[in-house]
C-alpha cells in the first residue's frame, strides 16, 4: 500500500511531528479530507523526484489515521472512517 500524503501546517510540522505523537492535517484533492493521525515511528525520509524543492517532508510508519469530511467534524472527533498501521508522509 502506498503511503498517505498528508499536508499539515508549518507550526504543527515543527512542534508535533515526532514519533508516537499526533497531528491534524488534510489530504488535498478534488475534495479535501481532514485527518487526525496518531503517529507511529519516524524513519528517514528519502526524497522523491517529484518533491517540491521548498517543501519539508517526514516519513512515519505504524500510524493510525482517522478521517473526517469537514474541519468541524475533525474538531468534534466525529470520524467517518479509520485505518490502522498506515504509513504516512507529512509535509508542509
Amino acid at each position: 500500500m502506498r503511503p498517505r500524503n498528508i499536508k499539515v501546517t508549518t507550526y504543527d510540522f515543527e512542534h508535533y511531528a515526532f514519533s508516537k505523537g499526533w497531528i491534524d492535517g488534510y489530504i488535498a484533492g478534488k475534495r479535501s479530507i481532514y485527518v487526525y493521525i496518531e503517529l507511529g515511528l519516524e524513519t528517514e525520509y528519502e526524497p522523491r523526484p517529484n518533491d517540491a524543492p521548498k517543501t519539508e517532508y517526514k516519513y512515519f510508519y505504524g500510524c493510525n489515521v482517522f478521517y473526517a469530511t469537514s474541519i468541524e467534524n475533525l474538531e468534534k472527533e466525529i470520524f467517518e472512517a479509520e485505518e490502522q498501521n498506515v504509513t504516512v508522509i507529512i509535509y508542509c
